[in-house]
């Protein structure tokens, strides 16, 4: 099986040549044994994609990432987003979203789902140093998806709630909005 081998190599990389287990606070062991687990369900490279993220993540540094160049969920709506005190916001909207969203507006679901849940998600597939870190990645990645895809977002916004369909059209190596 190719992906349990493409687990073992990753994982000998990184029990070989790096330098900073002193600093991790995780079983490193267990966490390939956790994912030579994960693997035996797999069955597609995008899962293979998603068992590396976690488990280099639990390495809590900010230096690794995992890239899978034929990643369909490659695009992202026209926003960017800020985690505030727990609360989700939009930070950024391109010009053509300015009339629906505004900068500021509190996420309050995220296609009938707590932001929280997405932001959860996200976090035990990225590894950073720091909480800052971690949640600017989030923020960065939050809203990537298929091309085209929609989502819909609850926001408040003017002390109402409103529903805002958004249309994950741009690339996400290229249109990032910060």
């Amino acid at each position: 099986n190719l992906r349990i081998a493409n687990v073992i190599i990753t994982w000998n990389v990184f029990q070989h040549f790096y330098p900073y287990f002193e600093n991790v606070k995780y079983n490193w062991h267990f966490a390939f044994k956790e994912s030579l687990n994960e693997c035996l369900s797999s069955t597609t490279a995008l899962d293979l994609h998603l068992i590396l993220k976690k488990m280099t993540a639990y390495l809590n540094d900010g230096h690794i990432y995992v890239k899978y160049k034929n990643d369909p969920y490659d695009y992202l709506p026209k926003i960017s987003i800020k985690k505030l005190e727990n609360k989700y916001f939009i930070s950024h909207v391109s010009d053509s979203l300015k009339s629906e969203v505004a900068i500021g507006s509190e996420i309050k679901l995220i296609n009938n789902k707590q932001p929280s849940f997405y932001f959860d998600s996200l976090s035990t597939l990225i590894s950073s140093s720091t909480a800052q870190s971690k949640n600017a990645s989030i923020e960065q990645e939050f809203f990537w998806g298929l091309k085209n895809s929609s989502i819909k977002l609850s926001i408040e916004q003017s002390s109402e709630i409103k529903d805002v369909i958004l249309i994950r059209d741009t690339p996400k190596w290229g249109g990032v909005y910060r």
